[in-house]
Order: structure tokens, then C-alpha cells, then sequence
């Protein structure tokens, strides 16, 4: 934090425009303690009465605003006349019985004249959801999730300990109506979830957001707008609170979001009363501040972020701003970093990771209530030249954003190939899609009957229950294993496939993960993948160290070759060469198991078994979700392989199975050798061989031995 003047205006305070056109202090000081009402009120009647006025006009002055204030007309009829009736009245532009006149400017945007408070933000975020929903609001795939768990969190948040503040949601919208911002629906959404949702100790229940609209769909205003708020103690109501804003580079931070929030509070004397602006930092009283950061900024050590805004994470080279911003809010009690961006030029960014993640929580793949997500982009396949799709990504489309200008867009796109892909980033906020591909096992296939859960009754049962009822079930049975080991970074997996006993019955699994304990709480903290729930229920076996332990495994692996009848067992001898002697020696029967195209026909046996519902591996969370990141490709020999690489995460589960199916399927089926049993054929012998082949074709199958 900056080291400033202390702000001290112990006889009262006079905002911009009174400093501006005092003359020899001629202009009354207006008291403190006002409602905000009232000085505005004092502020028109400034501006009406200024070239008559004297410093002991105070109190009249007071009394004629709080008779505007009361309504009562008369009294403020005549104490204006007495002024109007002085030597020298020049009327103004400005009446003070009319309303005040428009503040600053932001985006280009004239702001309207500041209110007391807005429209109900919380039936406005409803209305919106059931717009959307219902289709009266053209919206992506994303979006409508994000609108469909917004009404289901209302509904049944109470019975995990969440519950709906209207009157919070309320107070920060009406801040930034006195602001003179006029908030658009998508815009009154997010205020309603980040702001409405407390968790059952009162705090908030959103730590985290990630916002990814189109440009220009008024994002920059509206986070400008926020950052006041969490730094004025009027406002949010944090202690000392610590407001950045950071961007790639210092540039960035200071002319887009704080340059807004500078307008913002010049615009309303209730905030410059408050606080003090300076070149690279705004203080408020009572010791908020609001400031701008770059990756390089000297003022990244010992931050304490009650809110942080990364802004454009799409164009961030690394997780470091990220990371920093995450690590430095453990000291507070409802922090919120929220990052805001267009679509980014490569995926292989924190962004993309950020996003990849939301997408799952909004699937339902992982549960994360502390992160809030608003995605609007176009939906795969979607046509971005198709004018009826632009709304998906444009939300702020008629209001901030002109369709006259995205038709240029577009036009000019299509004749200048070069401007195409920036066309879809910023105006469709599309990402590039030459990286990565839609996952191959669909959420909804993966979730239904047959594949999560047997029947009906087992439905009842959590997935751990579930496991328990089946390993207890399946003890003894014949078993194909499958292994996929990892040092440091991927979970290391062990499955077991068990083919049904019955004709076209289910194929069942059971999984054992193993993850380094560094990895458990680093993944949890930086990722928000809830490795640390996970372990704690039992679902991943956490090995100590900062790497897998591999002896751990071993005797995991060996109790559960006791308990079932493993045939044999396939692995990936990129790093378990050395546990695979190490089983083989305590007397299991291990595969080396190549990977890629040679997982062609398991993957293609896993799909059919899924799409029928008969591969049940029991509602296990991280197999579900290494099954839901899994991208496929096919070769040009039209065989299918894993793209880990364009997978959006881990897919550790979806290998280890591929990797039990391949023993299952060809263990007992290799073609023997030819050369063995008939010698090499020469060509000149060839036409010979044919006849003889043919001739033992004909005599038919030798007669039984008597």
C-alpha cells in the first residue's frame, strides 16, 4: 500500500466542481453527515445559486435542501426565491429543481444521472435466468447452465448451506446505480449470484468468478464499478480492503479498469467525499484502496486482496498473476477474485485451464460451490457469420455493442482472411479450436443407468457406497487389470474389469487412485479440482512425499490381487516398467500394453459399452471426470487413439481401463506364427501350396480317433 497524505476533512468537504468554481472560498462548506439525498440536493442548488452565494449561507442553504429533500415545495420555493431576488442571480443551465445533470462519460457512454437505488436485482437476475432458459433470451450451452444452477441453487441451496441474500445483492446494485451506471440484465445476473449467495456462516459463498463475454459487452465499467464498491467501506464494509485490478502489463491496469473507476467516482460527490484520487492509486477513508498491477509490479509481495480483478486472463502468458492474486486472500473472510476476459489466442493459456474447469462444474463433473461462472459463447457447430448466434457471445448487443459494427465485422472478415480469426476471438469470443476437441465420452451418457449405477436401488446409494457393495460383491471373481503410473504430475490408477457372467450383461470396473500428498493440496488450491475432498472420502489414496510412492502402490495393488482373481494384467511401460517386474516377481501376470492406435479396438469396445449402458464403474467421481476429459482421434488408418494433449484434463482413469480391456479382448486370441507349423513359401511353390490348401479343404475335418 502507498504511503499518502491521510484524508482529513474534519470541517466538511467540497467535491470537484465546488473546488473548481469557488471564488476566494465565497461558497459555503457543506456539513458532513448528510444522506446521500441531500447532497445532491446541495450540489444542484451549488449550481443554481453559485453566482449569488457567500460562506454564510450555510445553514439557509441546508435548509432549502432538506425542504427539496422532504418534498415540501413551498419552503423550497421560498428560500429560492430569496436567493433568485439577491443583486447579481445569473440562473444556471442546471435549475435545482430539475434533475442533476449527466455525470462523466465511460466507453464513450454518457452516465445518467445518479439514483437512490436500481430495479430489484434479485427478480431481475431471475427474470433473466427464466429468459434464457425459456429461449425469450438467446443464449450458448454455458450460459444456460449458469442460468439453470442459479435457480437450483435458490431451490435447494438451503440443504447444503446455502442460502439467498436479496438485501445483499440490493446493496451492492444500488451502490452502482448512485454511481450513475445503468445495469444491464447479464450485468444484474452476475451481481445477484457473486452478491446474493452466502454460505451458512454468513459469509459469501462465491470465492471465485470466471466471466468470459465478447468485447466490448461493457465488462471493463461494470468491474470498475465493483472495484469502488469492495474498497469503500460505505460500500462492501471491508476492513482496510485491498482492491487490484492486473493485467499483462501496468498500461493495461491503469487506462482500461482504473481509468474507468476514476470517472465513476468524479461522476458522484457522494464518493469523491470519501476518498482521494491519485495518478496510480484511489484511498478511501476509513483506509480502502483501489490500484492497478502488472506482472512486474513491485507491489505483488505481501499482498492482501479482499477483491482481485485479472482482466483479460485470455491474454495473461502464464499462471502467475493468477496464482498470486489466489495465495494472497487467505487472510480474509470473504475474499473474491474474479477474472474477466474475451476468448485468448491459444488454449494452451490459464485461462483455457480456468474455463475447461468451469465448463466441468457447470456439466456437474465436479462440485466446486465457491466458483462462480458466466460463459457466453457461441455453441459448437454455431454458424459465426450466422447473425441470430452473435447475441450468444454479445451480450451487452444493442446497448454497448452496435450490430451496424459487427456486421462491418463480419463483412470485412470474410473478404480479409487475415481478420478472420480475430473476427471470432473478440467479436464471437471464440477460442481457437485447433488444439483441442470435444470429449469422447459424453457427461450424459457416462451418468446413466448401467454405467454409474446397476438399478434403480443402487441409484439411492452414494458412489461410495456404491464401490463398497461391489467390491464386496465381486470378491473372488476373474479380473483383467489395467495400469497407468505416474511420478508427479497425473494421478497413477489401478482398475480391475470384470466381464459380466452372463450373456450381453454389464462390464463392471473398480478403480484404486493414487496422487502424491504435495500434489492433493496444490491441485485443490491452484486447480480448484477437489483432489483434497476426494482423498478425504475416500476416493484417492494419497501417498506422502512430493512424488508417487511407489512401494505404497505395490502393496495397494498386491492386497488387491488377494482379493480378486486378477488374470492378468496390462500396463503402460512409460513409467511402470520396474513396478510391473516388481508384481511380476510376487507372482502376477503382467503386459506390457502399447499405447495409441494398438488401443484401438478397447476404445471402440468402451464406447459401445457405454453408449448401451453396460460399463458400470459406479458413480466413482475421478473416474467420471477422467472419463469426461478423454479426447479421441483417429489415425489415417481410421484407428482410434487417446490425444492427451487435447484432453482438457487428466484422463489417467479412461487409459487404465483401455489398458484392462486390451488384455481382456487379446490375451487368449493372438494369431500363432505361421512359419512354425508349414516353413516360408517361395514363390515358384506357391501355385502348389494353393492346391494342396484347397485339397484339404475339400476331405473336410479328419475322422474321430476311436
Amino acid at each position: 500500500m502507498s504511503k499518502r497524505k491521510p484524508i482529513d476533512r474534519v470541517q466538511g468537504h467540497r467535491t470537484k466542481a465546488e473546488l473548481a468554481g469557488r471564488i476566494n472560498d465565497a461558497l459555503p462548506v457543506r456539513p458532513q453527515g448528510l444522506k446521500r439525498a441531500v447532497r445532491d440536493w446541495w450540489a444542484k442548488a451549488i449550481d443554481e445559486f453559485r453566482s449569488v452565494l457567500t460562506p454564510a449561507d450555510d445553514s439557509l442553504l441546508l435548509s432549502y435542501c432538506l425542504a427539496r429533500h422532504s418534498k415540501d415545495k413551498g419552503a423550497a420555493d421560498g428560500i429560492a426565491a430569496q436567493f433568485r431576488a439577491r443583486p447579481g442571480y445569473k440562473p444556471s443551465a442546471t435549475p435545482a429543481a430539475e434533475d442533476a445533470p449527466a455525470g462523466s462519460s465511460t466507453q464513450g457512454l454518457p452516465l445518467p444521472a445518479p439514483i437512490e437505488s436500481g430495479p430489484d436485482c434479485a427478480d431481475a437476475a431471475d427474470a433473466y435466468a427464466r429468459d434464457v432458459l425459456a429461449g425469450r433470451i438467446v443464449a450458448g450451452k454455458l450460459v444456460k447452465q449458469a442460468c439453470q444452477r442459479f435457480l437450483d441453487d435458490i431451490a435447494e441451496g438451503p440443504a447444503r448451506g446455502i442460502a439467498f441474500d436479496r438485501s445483499a445483492a440490493q446493496h451492492c446494485a444500488d451502490y452502482l446505480y448512485r454511481l450513475g451506471l445503468r445495469l444491464m440484465p447479464w450485468q444484474q445476473f452476475l451481481i445477484a449470484n457473486l452478491y446474493g449467495f452466502k454460505r451458512a456462516d454468513g459469509f459469501r459463498r462465491f470465492r471465485s468468478g470466471y466471466v468470459q463475454v465478447a468485447k466490448k459487452a461493457g465488462k471493463s465499467t461494470l468491474l470498475s464499478g465493483l472495484a469502488l464498491y469492495m474498497a469503500d467501506p460505505e460500500g462492501d464494509g471491508e476492513p482496510n480492503a485491498q482492491v487490484y485490478v492486473a493485467a499483462t502489463t501496468k498500461f493495461q491496469s491503469a487506462t482500461i479498469c482504473y481509468e474507468h473507476a476514476k470517472e465513476l467516482r468524479e461522476a458522484s460527490f457522494e464518493v469523491i467525499g470519501r476518498s482521494e484520487a491519485y495518478k496510480d492509486e484511489i484511498q478511501f477513508r476509513g483506509g480502502g484502496i483501489f490500484a492497478p498491477l502488472a506482472a512486474n509490479s513491485e507491489k505483488l509481495n505481501g499482498l492482501d486482496i479482499h477483491f482481485g480483478i485479472l482482466d483479460e486472463l485470455g491474454d495473461h502468458p502464464n499462471e502467475s498473476l493468477y496464482t498470486v492474486f489466489r495465495t494472497s486472500t487467505i487472510a480474509r473472510n470473504q475474499p473474491l477474485i474474479l477474472s474477466i476476459t474475451t476468448a485468448g489466442h491459444t488454449r494452451q493459456s490459464i485461462a483455457w485451464e480456468i474455463r475447461a474447469h468451469s465448463e466441468q462444474v457447470l456439466d456437474g463433473t465436479i462440485p466446486d460451490d465457491g466458483v462462480f461462472i458466466f460463459v457466453a459463447e457461441l455453441d459448437k457447430g454455431d454458424d459465426p457469420y450466422d447473425e441470430k448466434n452473435w447475441i450468444k457471445a454479445n451480450v451487452g448487443l444493442g446497448v454497448t455493442q452496435k450490430i451496424e459494427n459487427l456486421q462491418q465485422l463480419a463483412a470485412d472478415a470474410k473478404v480479409i482472411k487475415r481478420t478472420d480469426a480475430a473476427f471470432r476471438r473478440f467479436a464471437m469470443n471464440m477460442w481457437p479450436d485447433r488444439e483441442t476437441q470435444e470429449s469422447f465420452f459424453k457427461l450424459s451418457v457416462l451418468e446413466k443407468q448401467g454405467n454409474a449405477y446397476l438399478n434403480e436401488a443402487d441409484k439411492l446409494l452414494s458412489p461410495d457406497k456404491r464401490i463398497a457393495a461391489a467390491r464386496a460383491r465381486l470378491k473372488g471373481r476373474p479380473c483383467h487389470g489395467g495400469f497407468d503410473l505416474a511420478i508427479v504430475e497425473d494421478l497413477s490408477v489401478f482398475c480391475l474389469l470384470f466381464p459380466p457372467l452372463e450373456e450381453d450383461g454389464i462390464y463392471e470396473v473398480l478403480f484404486d487412485f493414487f496422487c502424491p500428498e504435495e500434489n492433493v493440496e496444490r491441485r485443490s488450491r491452484e486447480n480448484r479440482v477437489p483432489y483434497d475432498v476426494w482423498q478425504r472420502e475416500g476416493f484417492i489414496t494419497q501417498t506422502s512425499g512430493l512424488v508417487t510412492d511407489f512401494k505404497a502402490v505395490r502393496a495397494a495393488i498386491l492386497a488387491r490381487a488377494e482379493e480378486f482373481n486378477i488374470v492378468e494384467t496390462g500396463f503402460d511401460v512409460a513409467a511402470a516398467q520396474d513396478m510391473a517386474l516388481d508384481l511380476r516377481d510376487a507372482g502376477m501376470v503382467m503386459t506390457q500394453v502399447k499405447q495409441g492406435a494398438w488401443l484401438d479396438s478397447a476404445i471402440q469396445r468402451m464406447e459401445r459399452l457405454f453408449v448401451s449402458g453396460k460399463l458400470c464403474f459406479h458413480g466413482h467421481p475421478i473416474a467420471l471426470w477422467n472419463l469426461s476429459n478423454a479426447v479421441v482421434s483417429r489415425n489415417s488408418q481410421n484407428r482410434y487413439r487417446f490425444e492427451k494433449d487435447k484432453s482438457r484434463e487428466k484422463i489417467d482413469g479412461a487409459v487404465a481401463i483401455a489398458c484392462a480391456f486390451e488384455r481382456f479382448l487379446n490375451s487368449d486370441k493372438a494369431p500363432s506364427n505361421p512359419y512354425t507349423h508349414r516353413g516360408i513359401i517361395f514363390l515358384d511353390n506357391w501355385d502348389e501350396f494353393k492346391r494342396k490348401e484347397q485339397e484339404k479343404a475339400n476331405a473336410g475335418p479328419p475322422s474321430p480317433s476311436l
